[in-house]
Formats: structure tokens, C-alpha cells, sequence
């Protein structure tokens, strides 16, 4: 990865000794669009829409939709819509920096809630922040992650990146292959990592468009383990990258460990000068 991402915090995860999972350094950034992001999320799991904000969900795939896609047939499912506080469906969840995630009912694409994630005014860069974690047991050859997003910023003034979703095969980080999604101003990428034998082979971010802002996307990720490993990228259907993931020191065969794991959440943060607000709603392992 470009910025070192998953090395520091893959080593806190080999340990044991930090809060998070093992991803690693990831980015930050956005600005208010609406609620006091600086106020505590621990006061309440749960953001009011007509209290808290006037945002009305749009027509297309901000639309939203009485039924649950984990109706369908899943690995992992979590719409929001079953819960009422932490870890929100998931097994934990981690954190001990200045993210705070909640439920809302402002915004969603199934009813009634979404899974918000807020920062405060001003952050230093750094990881452990807050996030949910799954892992799901089994030998796994393939698997498709999506998730609906929503930048709910009006600009991306004042910050760097957010690294906010976590999808890793091989859930014990000694043989594995680690995908973190990261959002910045201009574009959206997939930094990876493998292990072999807990030695990280650091890999080539994938570069995809920057996502849209007040806006649901939904985003499918899908990944066919191998020598190399396939990963294709899709934003509401529409393919947006598919190919071979590299990394610089390639060694095949590459071994994968069971398990898939899924994180999702703010891991890392750059350094910011504007509170971030990022909303997901149904996701899905399958």
C-alpha cells in the first residue's frame, strides 16, 4: 500500500496488544452536514432524523427500500435495522480513538437505521479509532463483500482520507490477504496487503472514481483468491475496476488461512481540520 497502511497495524494485531484488528494506517476527513459531530456518541445509539436532521433520502439508490437484503442467502448480513447499540449486529466492535459510531434514522437505504460514524472538529492522524468487527468461520475460495456508503459531507475541506472498511481472508493475519477501503477528495482506493507466514508482502493500491458526497453508493467488492489473487470492483452495478492484484515482493503459490473477517468502521485518519460523517447501511458477506 501507498502509505504504509497495513505493516503498523498488522504488527499490533500479531501481538495482541492493540485495540483493532490488524489493519493498518488508513486516512481521515470531512465536514459537518448537520449533526454536532464533536458532540459524544456514547449519549445516545441512536441519531433522531426529524430531531437531528432534515436530510430526505433521493430518488434512484437513495431511495429506501422495505426489504433487507439479508433476506437473501449471506455468509454475514447486518442491516441495522435489528439492533439498538454497540457492537450493532456485529460480533465487537474496537476503538479507543475519536471516532464515535451510532445508529440514525436520518438517512438509510433499508429501514429504519444505518450505522453512522463521526469525528470531532479536529483530529491527529493515527489509527484505533472505532469500527465493528465480524469474522466468519470456514475455508473460503471466494467471496463478494458490499456495503451501501454515503460521504455525508459537503466538501472534503480541511481533510485527508479515512480508511473505513476492512475485508480479509485469513482472519489469523499469518497467512492472509487484507483489503482496506479508503476514502479521500480525489478518489476512492483499495489498498491490500498478504502475508505469508506472518512476512507482509506490501501490495499496489487499486485506484477507483472518488465516490459522490450526500449520496448512497453501493459497493460490491469481489475477490477470487489465488496466485494472484482476482478482485473486482463495482459501484451501483457498474464495474469500475477487475483485475490481478500485485505486490512487490510476489511470491506463488500463496497460501491463504481459513475465515474471512469484515471491519467496518474509521481505522485510521489523517490528519484533520474538519469533522467526518460517514453512514453505511447493509452489509453483506456472501
Amino acid at each position: 500500500m501507498g502509505r504504509n497502511h497495513i505493516t503498523a497495524m498488522s504488527i499490533c494485531l500479531a501481538v495482541g496488544g492493540c485495540l483493532f484488528p490488524s489493519l493498518n494506517e488508513f486516512g481521515g476527513a470531512a465536514v459537518d452536514a448537520g449533526v454536532d459531530a464533536t458532540s459524544d456518541a456514547s449519549d445516545s445509539s441512536v441519531i433522531d432524523s426529524a430531531s437531528d436532521r432534515s436530510v430526505v433520502p433521493e430518488s434512484g439508490t437513495d431511495a429506501p427500500v422495505d426489504v433487507s437484503p439479508c433476506t437473501e442467502q449471506h455468509i454475514f448480513c447486518d442491516d441495522f435495522d435489528s439492533t439498538s447499540g454497540d457492537p450493532f449486529g456485529f460480533q465487537s466492535s474496537y476503538g479507543g480513538g475519536v471516532a464515535k459510531g451510532l445508529l440514525t434514522t436520518a438517512d438509510f437505504v433499508s429501514k429504519p437505521n444505518a450505522f453512522l460514524l463521526t469525528t470531532p472538529m479536529t483530529s491527529s492522524p493515527g489509527g484505533a479509532q472505532y469500527a465493528l468487527k465480524n469474522v466468519n468461520s470456514g475455508t473460503f475460495a471466494a467471496a463478494t463483500l458490499e456495503f451501501d456508503v454515503r460521504i455525508d459531507l459537503a466538501s472534503f475541506s480541511g481533510l485527508g482520507a479515512a480508511d473505513s472498511v476492512l475485508f480479509r481472508f485469513g482472519a489469523s493475519n499469518v497467512d492472509s490477504l487484507s483489503l482496506s477501503w479508503i476514502v479521500s477528495s480525489s478518489e476512492t482506493r483499495v489498498g491490500q496487503d498478504v502475508k505469508q507466514a506472518s512476512v507482509p508482502l506490501a501490495g499496489q493500491d487499486v485506484h477507483l472514481p472518488a465516490q459522490p458526497l450526500k449520496q448512497w453508493t453501493h459497493v460490491s467488492m469481489s475477490v477470487t483468491l489465488g496466485s494472484p489473487p482476482l478482485l473486482t470492483v463495482k459501484y451501483d452495478g457498474a464495474q469500475v475496476f477487475s483485475g490481478a492484484l500485485h505486490f512487490q515482493a510476489e511470491q506463488y503459490p500463496l497460501k491463504f488461512g481459513p475465515d474471512v473477517e469484515v471491519n467496518v468502521g474509521i481505522f485510521y485518519l489523517e490528519s484533520a481540520s474538519a469533522p467526518w460523517r460517514l453512514e453505511f447501511d447493509n452489509v453483506i458477506v456472501k
